[in-house]
């Protein structure tokens, strides 16, 4: 858009837009009594949007009274992001990678394994991927299960990837803007999303994969509260867990579950927990949570969500993430 716009018809255009991407399609008539905005002004900003290729000119419709109008649809391919989740599985790092629209809709879908964990390694199969996208990238979201401080990696699930500056190997081998976060962050603020309860209260994810660490998340008001250094929730480092194994019976895993529960209920005390536990079931979750002792004696009562499709969670924390420079 002209940097000399007005800022009235700028506000115009985004709320236009923003109005079109959350229909779809529909005419001019529609827009004009939807957004409240005038159909004179209506026609002008929609003749732009179309230069500008945002919306695109359908076919002339019947209206039950009058002469037909054009319908206009939202072009949702006018940007693509490239999703990539870092993740282990059965002992092995996998690199899962998908292009979506701005409709999140799918045109590529992919998932690389390393042989070995470097940071040569990992950065060699990122370019694989980065460097394979088949359409214009506008954004890359990466979901890593390590904690990144200004672009650097300090607290992996690697030790020999901690203090790698990721972000700036990255910068050298593209263009497109790269956004980084923790694994733990993208699934709470993903499901919270499209749970539709991130805004407005306090919650506290809990990622939990099998074999593995837990990562804890604090949200407030829809705000990652990350602490020093964005140290804040890194759960491996809790008294009780930093000198146990990784949990091998469901006993261990929920009682460690049941002890994180509890801590971050005093400390946070939050509305809700978001929880994705490995392959335990939500009825022994539940169970687990509601019957424990410490917890009917704490003073707060919070709301449990128990995800079973973390990988659709993290997907949308990432889509989130990416999109964020996004005006409609």
């Amino acid at each position: 858009m002209p940097e000399e716009m007005n800022p009235i018809r700028e506000k115009n255009l985004q709320r236009l837009s923003r109005f079109l991407f959350e229909q779809g399609s529909t005419i001019k008539t529609k827009m004009a009594e939807e957004t409240g905005i005038s159909t004179v002004t209506v026609n002008s900003l929609v003749k732009d949007l179309v230069k500008q290729s945002v919306f695109i000119e359908g076919a002339l419709i019947q209206q039950r009274f009058g002469r037909p109008a054009v319908e206009y649809h939202f072009n949702y391919d006018l940007a693509h992001y490239l999703l990539i989740i870092i993740e282990e599985v059965n002992g092995t790092t996998m690199l899962t990678h998908k292009i979506v629209n701005l409709n999140r809709k799918e045109s590529r879908y992919g998932s690389l394994a390393l042989n070995k964990l470097t940071r040569s390694d990992l950065l060699e199969k990122l370019k694989e991927v980065i460097h394979s996208a088949v359409v214009p990238i506008a954004a890359i979201s990466i979901s890593i299960p390590g904690k990144v401080f200004q672009g650097t990696l300090i607290s992996s699930w690697k030790q020999e990837l901690n203090d790698w500056d990721i972000a700036g190997d990255l910068a050298k081998l593209t263009d497109v803007p790269v956004r980084i976060q923790n694994d733990a962050h993208l699934f709470t603020i993903g499901y919270s999303l499209d749970q539709s309860i991130l805004e407005g209260t306090t919650i506290v994810g809990i990622y939990y994969p099998p074999h593995s660490m837990p990562g804890v998340t604090i949200l407030s008001d829809g705000q990652l509260i990350e602490g020093e250094k964005s140290l804040a929730g890194e759960a491996k480092f809790l008294p009780f867990l930093m000198d146990s194994e990784l949990p091998v019976s469901e006993e261990t895993f929920l009682k460690n579950l049941v002890n994180l529960v509890s801590i971050y209920n005093v400390v946070i005390a939050p509305k809700y927990f978001v929880i994705s536990a490995g392959k335990t079931s939500p009825q022994s979750l539940s169970q687990a949570l509601t019957q424990n002792k410490t917890l009917l004696q704490q003073p707060n009562t919070p709301s449990f969500y128990f995800d079973d499709q973390v990988t659709h969670s993290i997907e949308s924390g990432l889509f989130w993430l990416a999109s964020q420079d996004r005006k409609f």
